[in-house]
């Protein structure tokens, strides 16, 4: 089976954080077994001064080969949110902005430097 992996960087709105000195560490202080077959690690990185955001550092693994995908919006129907996605078949990870209900409403956003 394949084994997806997802790891970023979330901030208030799923943007990388391009500037200060704030990285996410190569191992996360806390692990949950969602499923059987998916691990979320997670570790909140405080600000370092009033100009910084907390940053809320993420990395997920699943041995399915199905996608995997976490998003975050401001509303319950999720309308207006961000989601990151990993595609087994391709190996990528892509972030789309959720416009609306419908699979027409979903755009891949382009990617950050």
């Amino acid at each position: 089976q394949a084994m997806i992996t997802i790891s970023f960087i979330l901030s208030f709105f799923l943007h990388r954080l391009v500037c200060g000195q704030t990285i996410c560490p190569d191992v996360l202080t806390t692990t949950e077994g969602i499923t059987s077959s998916l691990v979320l690690s997670y570790q909140i990185i405080s600000a370092a001064s009033a100009d910084e955001r907390d940053i809320l550092c993420i990395h997920m693994a699943s041995d399915s080969d199905g996608f995997l995908g976490f998003a975050v919006a401001p509303t319950i129907d999720m309308v207006g949110g961000e989601a990151i996605i990993g595609i087994p078949d391709d190996n990528s990870v892509r972030k789309y902005f959720l416009g609306g209900k419908s699979a027409g409403a979903v755009e891949m956003k382009p990617d950050e430097d």
